[in-house]
């Protein structure tokens, strides 16, 4: 029998490692090369079994980055300085106490008046405009002046709401401190023109509210939500402006609840006062109407979450497109009292109609409570027929007919007809 042959390892310290002839016949692995190791698998080619990522939610960000504009320069006012100076050394004395020295300080008080210079004295001054992070890192490099004019050219302008698209506005600012804020918002819509959420673009604190008070009253923007309260005694809000009906409190159906929340014991009618929170699981709105009542109470709105867009049922029998918020945006109170809100959409926008269930694990307790029952539309309690089931109440577009129809219920048009046949047969005799 022939000697078996032993292969010769090296020691374990060796900073190499060879092998003979011999060490290859009897090792197949022994030509390969064990410097470069190779990988058992590579991970790209288990993407295809790794779960998606999660969808994101209808509201889903967190905060702003922070970024301060220097004041721009107003040619108008710099061509006025220029014409003016000559005369400042000018003394005019006016009849009276006042005196003024120079031309100049007469002038320029009258164009002060009578010229919009309130926008512009404010955008002559330093100022602070709030950019949304496009993800969940802060930005590296800060964004070189011309872009963040250009994003506070957009949160002021209001010819892209003269027809279609796919922004929306929401001003906030109250009576006592004469400045508020303002949002840029972008609504996103999927492949089939969908909306599948809504995200904050710019935003801006400390701007005079005349401006914005000049922006709501613009003669282009037709459909606006504009909310404030009654007055300063009564804190119970009121629409001064709604583009569409609603909105409404619902109830969802009985798999659909959130965990159970307290429920008011009062029945009354909307308006009046009553303990506790309005009867629902949520409330039926547009995005313009759910931003303003958002805004109620913020200035900004930061650090929120929902999921995405779902049908629900509710207990009607009706389903709707919903959204549940998992974290509410974070406090931001408004300075002063006497709060105005306005939220700007375009004039032709589809997406601007389109009636979504919000609400969230409490049934949305904060806009249930008694400030928003006038400018939120009481649940109707369901009626029950002869057999004892529950009968589904009309729905929503049904309701709109009969007000198209006149306005009024069938018994009601019967009674009405009725009325006045009675009427007319007196007027024969």
């Amino acid at each position: 029998m022939a000697p078996t042959t032993t292969p010769a390892y090296p020691p374990v310290h060796s900073d190499k490692i060879t092998f003979t002839d011999a060490d290859r016949q009897i090792l197949p692995y022994a030509a390969r090369d064990l410097t470069k190791v190779e990988p058992r698998y590579n991970r790209d080619d288990d993407a295809d079994f790794l779960p998606p990522p999660p969808a994101p939610g209808f509201l889903d960000w967190t905060s702003f980055d922070e970024a301060t504009l220097p004041p721009r320069k107003n040619a108008r006012r710099s061509r006025l300085d220029r014409v003016l100076s000559p005369l400042k050394s000018v003394n005019a004395g006016l009849p009276g106490a006042v005196s003024v020295d120079g031309l100049g300080g007469v002038i320029e008080s009258a164009h002060g008046v009578f010229h919009s210079v309130r926008r512009l004295d404010f955008m002559e001054s330093e100022r602070i405009i709030y950019l949304m992070r496009k993800d969940a890192t802060p930005s590296s490099a800060p964004l070189p002046r011309r872009e963040l004019e250009r994003y506070e050219n957009e949160l002021f302008d209001l010819s892209k709401y003269d027809g279609t698209c796919d922004y929306l506005t929401a001003m906030t600012w109250t009576e006592e401190t004469l400045a508020g804020s303002i949002t840029l918002f972008e609504v996103l819509l999927g492949d089939a023109g969908e909306t599948v959420g809504i995200r904050p673009v710019a935003a801006m604190r400390d701007v005079p509210s005349p401006v914005l008070a000049k922006m709501r009253a613009d003669e282009r923007i037709k459909r606006k939500a504009v909310l404030t309260f009654m007055d300063e005694h009564d804190r119970t809000l009121k629409w001064r402006a709604n583009p569409n009906d609603g909105p409404r409190y619902v109830r969802l159906g009985q798999t659909q609840r959130p965990t159970p929340h307290l429920r008011s014991r009062s029945r009354s009618r909307r308006g009046q006062a009553g303990p506790g929170l309005a009867d629902g699981d949520g409330l039926c709105a547009t995005i313009p109407q759910f931003v303003a009542l958002l805004h109620a109470r913020r200035t900004l709105l930061e650090g929120v979450k929902s999921t995405p867009i779902s049908p629900t049922s509710t207990e009607d029998g009706d389903t709707g497109p919903t959204v549940s918020l998992l974290q509410p945006p974070v406090s931001n109170p408004h300075e002063g009292g006497g709060v105005h809100v306005a939220v700007l959409v375009p004039n032709d926008a589809p997406w601007a109609k389109e009636e979504i269930i919000w609400t969230d694990k409490t049934g949305l307790a904060e806009l249930r409570q008694r400030q928003y029952w006038q400018v939120v539309e009481r649940a109707r309690p369901q009626r029950r027929d002869e057999s004892g089931s529950r009968s589904r109440s009309r729905s929503r577009s049904r309701r709109r007919g009969a007000d198209r129809s006149g306005g009024h219920s069938p018994a009601r048009r019967r009674s009405l007809s009725r009325a006045r046949g009675r009427s007319e047969g007196r007027d024969r005799r």
